[in-house]
């Protein structure tokens, strides 16, 4: 790395704050700053903080993030992602069907989902809706993969799932604290299931993907935008859906309509 690209690199906001953390640290273990309890360490302690600096060389900063990493990537397997209803029901990929293009971004979105979960460790539960078919094939299919065990399948034969969600994390020993949400309906399903977590589970952190969810409109999520403890991944944006055929940069045919 060329000394013009290390100097842009401490530049960055991000790598300025953990190096400002790293040199606070580095002034507790000599002594020189208490900790946030207000102690100093003992000699022994300084004695392998300095042990430790002199095998990491200096390589010290890349050990640093890569520890960093670790812990992120640590604190994020306590995770669940939750399935709405990816059922044959709900998603029709049939060309002559309406809407088949979205459906075939949600089952794009969903596998993605599948395949972030089976990397990072994550449980993944299933809510199917009693007589709406079976689980679309093609999740299916990615489920598969992950394996038998890695997820479970839970019916209902209403719109919300808390109820028996939350009763199979009990039975399991799955972590509630962070639930992330994806399916269909947003307006139906994703909603209700959601609203009973929220009101069921005030500890739980809930993330949903709208990307992978359908419909997936500004006005199914403003519900959800005040909520403390309810996070949208991205955070959808009230934009008007611009003209097919209007350029960005003529603003005033946008707004007139005149393509």
């Amino acid at each position: 790395m060329s000394a013009f690209r290390t100097l842009l690199r401490l530049l960055h906001p991000r790598v300025r704050k953990k190096l400002k953390a790293v040199r606070r640290g580095r002034a507790y273990a000599n002594g020189f700053v208490p900790n946030s309890s207000g102690t100093y360490p003992q000699l022994a302690e300084i004695q392998n903080y300095r042990a430790g600096w002199m095998r990491d060389g200096e390589d010290w900063y890349s050990r640093y993030c890569q520890r960093a990493r670790l812990m992120k990537r640590d604190n994020r397997r306590e995770q669940t992602l939750i399935i709405v209803d990816p059922q044959t029901g709900f998603i029709n990929l049939d060309e002559t069907s309406a809407g088949h293009l979205e459906a075939r971004k949600l089952v794009r979105e969903v596998k993605l989902q599948i395949r972030l979960a089976r990397k990072l460790g994550w449980s993944v539960i299933v809510l199917t809706f009693a007589g709406y078919g079976d689980i679309h094939p093609q999740v299916m299919d990615e489920l598969e993969r992950a394996g038998e065990g890695s997820w479970y399948g839970l019916s209902k034969n209403q719109r919300s799932g808390a109820a028996e969600l939350l009763g199979l994390c009990r039975e399991k020993s799955i972590s509630t604290n962070r639930l992330r949400v994806i399916g269909a309906y947003t307006n139906q399903c994703v909603q209700a299931t959601v609203g009973d977590l929220v009101s069921q589970s005030p500890a739980s952190q809930i993330e949903i993907v709208t990307r992978a969810c359908w419909p997936n409109e500004f006005g199914y999520w403003t519900r959800f935008i005040n909520t403390k403890n309810v996070l949208l991944l991205p955070a959808p944006v009230p934009m008007p859906t611009p003209l097919p055929s209007a350029k960005w940069w003529n603003m005033r045919a946008l707004k007139n309509g005149i393509t």
